[in-house]
């Protein structure tokens, strides 16, 4: 995944992170295949990490 920053500050990798994980969970997500659709339920849970969580991005 990678992810561009679009508009406004920096801001820590931690507080993307969080964000990414309040956005995702209860997704609901469709993936076509060969053989039909499949259906997820995307659940985010525990905190997220990063190697360096202060790092402004």
């Amino acid at each position: 995944m990678e992810l561009e920053r679009q508009a406004g500050s920096p801001v820590p990798v931690a507080e993307v992170l969080l964000a990414m994980q309040h956005e995702l969970d209860g997704f609901e997500l469709s993936v076509d295949t060969e053989k039909g659709d499949t259906q997820f339920h995307l659940t985010v849970t525990g905190v997220l990490t990063a190697e360096e969580p202060d790092k402004r991005i």
